[in-house]
């Protein structure tokens, strides 16, 4: 999560003109081609890893 948060901050501080065109580095923004999810899906899986329970849904 700290990755998402880091490049989230990258993409602000480009946004916010902190970062000019030419300075910019691409792989430090959030969503690069797919990894974002890349990370997403790892944590879920590495989630399940630990907690092999299954999720089940909660009924009122």
């Amino acid at each position: 999560m700290n990755y998402l948060k880091t490049c989230g901050q990258y993409a602000e501080a480009y946004h916010n003109n902190l970062i000019s065109n030419e300075e910019l580095i691409i792989e430090n923004l959030a969503y690069v081609d797919d990894n974002l999810y890349d990370k997403v899906g790892d944590m879920i899986a590495m989630f399940y890893h630990v907690n092999r329970e299954p999720i089940t849904s909660f009924e009122s």
